[in-house]
């Protein structure tokens, strides 16, 4: 019986042991930030060889062969992967001595990073014991950055690449500083794992690949994540008060990003961006891409930078520049690279980067038929443009198709060159700040089954050519005015879902690339949307899969003109005064009447004088030396709002609902 026991007792040990022994390896598997790891077995079925020799055994994988021309690469894991640790142990055995661990590598081997290992001669018999980094993109190999390592033959090497947004470190066989730490201006987003050999026969071990999560108070991840808000400042409800308040204000909304749009590029508020900052709130910069509504401070002769239209009387309060101007693109470079140095923005946005307009064929608001399109069209193809106004000509442009295709793909050419020469180009954005987050935008419309062509057509924007052209960190889809002028009644929350052949053409391209969502909530008297509609759009935007989403702009919304005012919170300033804070901005009359407030401990009213009263923006701060020390409650009544600074001010003005209470801690 005893000897029964024991056996038991054993066999159950055992099979505890088994068990925690699987669940080990089960969870060590399951950790969320191990993305692959390969100790290869006997085989190296995750992988995908392309030339040489490729085998895996004895817990290693190696390619043998080493002769001439042979470049051979085997690669795993998946494109979508963006920010991780890739680690691996090296070993040269033999050849050209150079060994590669290859790394965001996208389909068809057209865009990649790899970090070279050499232990001996390179050309001419020259010593080159190094690690170089090299990026192969849209065709052409550059060397990034390199660093002399003293590398022997058949020795293995532990080697660390941390790839994160646009800078990569590299670590040598456990040291704890990077031997190259580089920042690519310019860099390939997301992609696979791999190995690499060139003439070289090598061994690679112990792969491991680790997400590096993404930290959710990082500003440049709340950017790129979940509802936002545009926000004008030139609007009369933003002057006259302080950043902080409005920062404040828009934090209250709920909103952690905000696109901060600059009308004219000699006017930042350099105190916003500070005080959105400093709430933790991510800014973008938003500017206009095919002109201005301001050209104050603009340099002399920027008349010549207009964009030549049909009817040139078609279009009031906004100037189209010409983006075949090069004058007005080297000044639109130059003023942003600028802008982003000077200020610390955390991400920039070209917005309305296309050529006029949806129905401008029949309304005459079409171009850029203009001198400086007509320059750019003639030496490019040897011909003038098509011929949009009298239909007998042979170039009339239904007369000529050959023609007019030509024309078709000049000016989407033309947007994407202009947004490339901005973003990438010589002394441009990315030089300037390489840390900066970059969007691409172009328009979206439910203007029937040919949408995406038609748009393509009429006004130059091609999502996907523009995204693999600028490679952005991320493309936003703006409503369309035909669209966003509708109605409430007329245009659902989930209106976005038309728009999924404009997704899908970006993705054919980009497959990878997040996504984002602009509508418009009350630019027009008969379209203002409500805050439920609001509420369901967000919801809807998330479901169809937008990254994030924005709305302009902040003041204009249904809810401005609804909502009561509503103290949300309250606080004793240093110098004993207490500061409301409201939902919106107050009327300052009424909230400078002292009788319009009272103060209780619990159910009795205090005794409280009030010496003085200032108001800014959506806070009043009261004053007094009897406030009770402990915590107390304020009750507001007939405080109002401000219908004098809405866009539409024939509005009734609202009224907090009477004795609405605050606590003060």
């Amino acid at each position: 019986m005893k000897m029964r026991t024991f056996a038991v007792k054993r066999a159950c040990i055992v099979a505890i042991i088994i068990l925690l022994i699987t669940l080990g390896q089960q969870l060590a598997f399951a950790d969320p930030h191990v993305l692959f790891q390969d100790s290869f077995g006997n085989n190296a079925a995750s992988w995908t060889a392309v030339g040489g020799n490729w085998t895996a055994a004895s817990g290693v994988y190696e390619q043998s062969d080493a002769g001439a021309g042979i470049a051979a690469e085997s690669y795993a894991g998946e494109a979508s992967w963006t920010d991780y640790i890739y680690e691996a142990d090296v070993k040269i055995t033999g050849g050209h001595r150079d060994a590669a661990m290859a790394f965001r590598v996208q389909s068809g081997l057209n865009n990649y990073y790899v970090l070279s290992i050499r232990s001996n001669s390179w050309l001419n018999g020259a010593s080159d014991k190094r690690l170089e980094l090299m990026k192969f993109h849209r065709g052409v190999w550059k060397v990034s950055a390199n660093a002399e390592k003293s590398i022997l033959d058949q020795t293995f090497y532990h080697i660390k690449i941390e790839v994160k947004r646009n800078q990569i470190k590299v670590f040598f066989n456990h040291e704890a500083s990077p031997s190259i730490d580089y920042t690519d201006t310019d860099p390939i987003r997301s992609g696979k794992i791999g190995f690499r050999t060139w003439q070289t026969s090598a061994m690679f071990d112990n792969v491991v690949v680790t997400e590096i999560p993404k930290d959710p108070s990082d500003r440049q991840t709340i950017a790129m994540t979940g509802a936002s808000i545009k926000v004008d400042p030139s609007w009369p409800y933003y002057a006259g008060r302080s950043y902080d308040s409005i920062a404040e204000e828009i934090e209250l909304a709920g909103y952690r990003t905000v696109h901060y749009i600059v009308v004219n590029e000699y006017d930042v508020k350099g105190g916003l961006i500070d005080a959105l900052h400093n709430r933790g709130i991510a800014v973008w910069l938003v500017v206009f891409g095919n002109g201005t509504y301001s050209a104050w401070g603009f340099p002399p002769g920027w008349e010549n930078w207009k964009m030549g239209l049909i009817n040139p009387s078609g279009v009031a309060g906004f100037t189209f520049f010409s983006m075949f101007n090069q004058d007005y693109v080297q000044w639109k470079k130059t003023s942003l690279a600028r802008i982003v140095t000077d200020y610390p923005f955390d991400g920039i946005e070209i917005m309305e980067a296309f050529f006029p307009e949806w129905n401008g064929l029949q309304t005459g608001v079409y171009g850029d038929v203009g001198p400086d399109a007509q320059a750019a069209f003639a030496a490019k193809y040897n011909s003038a443009i098509p011929d949009f106004v009298n239909s007998g000509s042979p170039n009339y442009y239904l007369n000529n198709s050959a023609l007019y295709q030509k024309w078709i793909e000049f000016r989407v050419n033309g947007v994407n060159d202009f947004l490339n020469e901005i973003y990438n180009g010589q002394g441009g954005v990315r030089q300037a700040r390489p840390d900066i987050l970059v969007a691409t935008w172009s328009l979206a419309i439910d203007g029937g089954p040919d949408s995406v062509a038609k748009l393509r057509e009429l006004q130059g924007n091609d999502a996907g050519a523009m995204a693999a052209k600028v490679n952005p960190d991320i493309h936003f889809f703006q409503t369309h005015w035909p669209d966003w002028s509708k109605p409430e009644s007329q245009l659902p929350p989930g209106y976005m879902q038309a728009y999924q052949p404009f997704v899908d053409r970006l993705r054919s391209s980009q497959p990878h690339l997040p996504v984002g969502l602009q509508a418009d909530n009350g630019s027009l008297r008969t379209m203002i949307k409500s805050a439920s509609w609001q509420q369901q759009y967000n919801i809807e935007a998330a479901q169809h899969g937008y990254a994030t989403w924005t709305t302009y702009e902040y003041h204009i919304g249904g809810y401005m003109y609804a909502d009561k005012p509503q103290p949300k919170r309250a606080v004793r300033l240093d110098n004993g005064s207490v500061m409301i804070s409201f939902n919106k901005r107050i009327d300052e009359t009424t909230a400078k009447t002292a009788g319009n407030y009272t103060f209780w401990q619990g159910n009795v009213q205090q005794s409280v004088a009030l010496s003085n009263i200032t108001v800014d923006g959506n806070r009043v701060v009261l004053e007094s030396g009897q406030f009770p020390a402990g915590s107390f409650e304020v009750a507001v009544s007939n405080i109002k709002d401000t219908p004098s600074l809405w866009l539409f001010t024939e509005f009734p003005a609202n009224t907090v609902v009477a004795g609405s209470r605050v606590n003060v801690q």
